[in-house]
């Protein structure tokens, strides 16, 4: 089953994954400057069932350039979180950013994901039509 995130400048999101069959998160976001109200922008689509262990969709928010898309996924010894930052130029959605956070056990002993690690990335402006969310995971 395949899930995608259709972006519009008014962007709705539903994002519905197949193992809980429910809708987890629903938010309307406006963003101005980046095409008309009725203009599919693009869509991202998100892994399927089993190719991502855990993974969810959090949130997508509004930023002051464009808006981010939060993801997570992992299990017991690792977990990961993402946030993916879009910007608005000339009508267009291009990927600038990602910020990952990786919660890793080194000593199971004392408790688990006792490291954290964060790395950004910055990237020369994706366009978001050729951004494919599990190259960052």
């Amino acid at each position: 089953m395949k899930t995608t995130i259709p972006l519009f400048l008014l962007i709705a999101v539903s994002a519905v994954p197949a193992s809980s069959q429910k809708v987890i998160n629903e938010k309307t976001i406006r963003t101005r400057d980046c095409g008309s109200s009725d203009d599919l922008l693009s869509e991202i689509k998100l892994p399927k069932e089993g190719e991502i262990k855990n993974f969810s969709l959090n949130s997508i928010r509004k930023t002051k350039t464009g808006f981010a898309v939060s993801v997570d996924w992992g299990a017991s010894m690792t977990h990961y979180y993402i946030r993916f930052d879009f910007r608005c130029m000339q009508n267009h959605f291009y990927l600038y950013r990602v910020e990952k956070v990786s919660f890793l056990t080194e000593h199971p002993e004392r408790g688990y994901w006792d490291k954290k690690v964060t790395r950004v990335t910055r990237i020369r402006n994706l366009p978001i039509e050729k951004f494919v969310i599990t190259r960052y995971l």
